[in-house]
């Protein structure tokens, strides 16, 4: 059976079949992490080239991984833009959640409908 679940109900299925979850997702984790070692050099030269400021700079990757019956991962593929469409759902629960963690991880303010914005340049000043 071939389904799309996000962790919660992933762990709530292996929880109930009596199976340790832990050792699952060390071996996702893993593979995530020799997988981003891979492409180190790379991202590296990119952010040298490409970015003003190196404190300020992130990228999302979306990391396609099966499971099989055996508990085994493996790494399908790698999508460095991925998708933030919706088809369903379970998508739009699980992309919301995605787009506000890394929103909040590179420090991005909620806008405040009652302060009031002014254009200087290329930069936005707050004005009290």
């Amino acid at each position: 059976m071939v389904t799309k679940w996000d962790f919660n109900n992933y762990y709530e299925y292996l929880s109930n079949n009596g199976i340790k979850y832990s050792d699952i997702f060390e071996s996702i984790k893993d593979i995530a992490i020799k997988t981003l070692i891979t492409i180190h050099p790379h991202v590296i030269n990119a952010m040298l080239k490409y970015a003003k400021s190196q404190d300020k700079c992130y990228d999302l990757y979306g990391f396609d991984i099966l499971v099989d019956s055996n508990l085994k991962a493996y790494l399908l593929e790698v999508n460095i833009c991925p998708s933030l469409a919706s088809s369903s759902h379970l998508d739009k629960r699980i992309k919301t959640i995605l787009l506000s963690d890394l929103f909040h991880m590179v420090g991005l303010k909620l806008f405040d409908k009652s302060l009031k914005y002014e254009r200087e340049e290329d930069e936005m000043e707050v004005i009290y």
